[in-house]
């Protein structure tokens, strides 16, 4: 609960700085929190972009691999054929 903040002794100035307070506090940690799930969400959003461009990547590579092995069997493929006709 919210520590009580008085103003004087008297118990209607303790009930005033309490009810003025306690919503200021409230608004403030709440926006505080909207902010730090703001920040969270953007962190996340660029980790899955992280990940996307990773595994992107990894395709990538595979494909080059891929396509480098069936160039070299087509290189192969036209030495066979260039010896046989020669």
């Amino acid at each position: 609960m919210l520590k009580e903040y008085t103003l004087s002794d008297t118990p209607q100035a303790r009930v005033i700085a309490y009810d003025v307070i306690e919503p200021y506090v409230k608004n403030t940690i709440h926006d505080e929190q909207v902010e730090q799930n703001k920040i969270i969400a953007d962190i996340d959003k660029r980790l899955v972009a992280v990940e996307t461009i990773i595994n992107s990547n990894r395709s990538n590579r595979t494909e080059n691999k891929a396509n480098i092995s069936l160039f070299f069997t087509g290189i192969t493929a036209i030495i066979s054929l260039i010896k046989i006709f020669i």
